[in-house]
């Protein structure tokens, strides 16, 4: 028989304390979200460094020789 390793650990542990498949569905969804929206900003973040940089070296280029 299957016994749930929350309920081992903790015989006196009641169904209502167990987490709900929903529950978890939206915590891995809001985790998600967030993660998403940090990788976008940590993008935006690269590419203007990026191009920054490529600004940088146009205009030393771009400037006369001495």
């Amino acid at each position: 028989m299957f016994c749930n390793c929350l309920v081992a650990m903790r015989p006196k542990t009641t169904k209502a304390d167990v987490p709900t498949t929903h529950d978890i569905m939206s915590h891995l969804h809001n985790e998600f979200v967030e993660w998403l929206q940090q990788l976008k900003a940590d993008i935006e973040v690269l590419e203007s460094i990026s191009l920054k940089t490529g600004l940088l070296i146009l205009i030393f280029h771009s400037l006369p020789q001495v």
